[in-house]
């Protein structure tokens, strides 16, 4: 279950979106080390390529809501892990 404020609380920092993907790309990293993940696993499980997910993880790269809804599935943590 996702409160709609979910997505404003996710997508909100300031106004500063660069430190933002920046911080859910590190925590992003910490949980799929965490899971005993590699980039390559990630991105399979995720259907998209390792690049992608090195992106996401180095914060080169925004994502979308339902990319980060997906994330939290596939990795079994809420969205306010992935951007805490």
């Amino acid at each position: 279950y996702i409160d709609i404020d979910d997505e404003v609380t996710f997508m909100k920092c300031d106004n500063n979106y660069d430190d933002f993907d920046i911080r859910v790309g590190m925590n992003l990293k910490e949980i799929r080390i965490q899971k005993n993940l590699t980039q390559e696993e990630l991105g399979k499980l995720m259907n998209v390529t390792k690049t992608q997910v090195s992106r996401w993880e180095s914060g080169k790269r925004s994502m979308y809501f339902e990319t980060a809804k997906q994330l939290c599935k596939v990795l079994d943590v809420t969205l306010q892990d992935l951007s805490k």
